[in-house]
């Protein structure tokens, strides 16, 4: 019985062992596609305002201790978008000191923007928000809005610079 008791402990600190470096090994992964997308942004040089797949709109209010924190909008998708994955960058961050606001990249949940769907159940949202943090009252941001069609077999990724102002309600 006891030596019975004790192959079962074993085995189950060897299954608990598979699953957190399984774990470990995605939290990499994600890590990885987060520093990717990063990078990528750095490099961009779009200039575009507004997509011809989607609404965005963004604003910034100020907080009780000065600081600002702007929220960026994606909805009403003209065609179905699977798997999004939206990332902001403020130009003139530093970004291996702050981190990168993001949806759909280091968390464990798929979103989509389907036209004229809503079910939470199912994971369709209406529209999906990002927010951050300045401590100045206005900032260009660079956007990032990837995503892929029903079948995934093609990838959409745009780009988009937007300058938002504190308790200015802009955008769109």
């Amino acid at each position: 019985m006891k030596r019975l008791f004790m192959i079962l402990f074993v085995s189950l600190l060897l299954l608990s062992g598979c699953s957190s470096k399984n774990d470990n090994e995605l939290d990499t992964k994600k890590l990885d596609e987060y520093k990717s997308n990063v990078a990528t942004l750095l490099a961009s040089n779009s200039t575009a305002l507004s997509s011809k797949y989607f609404s965005i709109s963004y604003e910034m209010s100020t907080l009780p201790d000065g600081t600002h924190r702007y929220y960026i909008i994606v909805d009403n998708a003209l065609q179905c978008m699977y798997n999004v994955k939206i990332m902001s960058l403020d130009v003139d961050s530093e970004p291996s000191i702050t981190m990168a606001p993001s949806i759909g990249i280091l968390e464990d949940e798929k979103y989509n923007l389907i036209p004229s769907q809503v079910s939470i159940e199912e994971g369709f949202a209406k529209g999906l928000v990002l927010s951050g943090e300045t401590d100045k009252d206005a900032v260009d941001v660079k956007l990032m809005v990837s995503w892929s069609d029903e079948t995934n077999t093609k990838q959409y990724k745009e780009f988009l610079l937007l300058h938002i102002e504190a308790n200015n309600g802009n955008g769109e």
